[in-house]
């Protein structure tokens, strides 16, 4: 039996964090100017997050940015996380990846055609979810393993019994240990092969 790999899409295969935070210059007029090493925590509106001048964005501000994230265009110039798609393609061939992701709804086809790009093997196609925030878990059964950016998603894996990679970011630098921590795709592989 292949096993089963779920694969967060964003700041895991996708580089989503530098468009975030351009698009959160650009709604709020340039006032807020997010460095990645801003971004302590997962919600880009948590009261941590603050730039180097004490900015921060708003619950209903994140809505904007994520309605503008979604539009179809800006999914497409998303560039792949360094070493993502090579690594995806070979892990094919031991796991049915599952990519999961909590985009709108609006960013299906979009979503769709970017995975579509990354060169995957047609013969294994891999499955697209829609989830809710923090929902990853309930999806996806009889997984062997799960790559995310959530700390909180991450610890609800491995609290599962699986294994649960963590892709280094600033936002999770505080998982607790029952979670792994991968600085690159290189990385992913190696925990996986464990």
């Amino acid at each position: 039996m292949t096993r089963r790999l779920c694969v967060d899409v964003d700041n895991c295969v996708a580089a989503t964090d530098e468009v975030m935070r351009q698009i959160i210059h650009q709604v709020t007029d340039g006032r807020v100017n997010f460095a990645y090493d801003d971004i302590v925590e997962f919600d880009y509106h948590g009261p941590s997050c603050r730039d180097k001048s004490g900015e921060r964005i708003d619950e209903a501000t994140w809505h904007k940015v994520h309605e503008q994230f979604s539009e179809p265009d800006i999914v497409m110039s998303l560039k792949p996380m360094p070493g993502a798609a090579d690594m995806l393609r070979a892990l094919q061939l031991d796991f049915d990846i599952h990519f999961v992701t909590t985009r709108k709804p609006k960013a299906r086809a979009a979503t769709i055609h970017w995975l579509d790009c990354l060169g995957l093997d047609s013969k294994r196609p891999p499955a697209l979810h829609f989830v809710g925030h923090r929902q990853k878990h309930d999806v996806i059964r009889n997984l062997s393993a799960a790559i995310d950016d959530d700390p909180v998603q991450a610890e609800s894996f491995a609290q599962m019994g699986i294994k649960s990679i963590l892709l280094d970011h600033p936002w999770n630098r505080n998982a607790n240990s029952e979670v792994l921590r991968a600085r690159d795709w290189s990385e992913v592989a190696e925990l996986l092969k464990q």
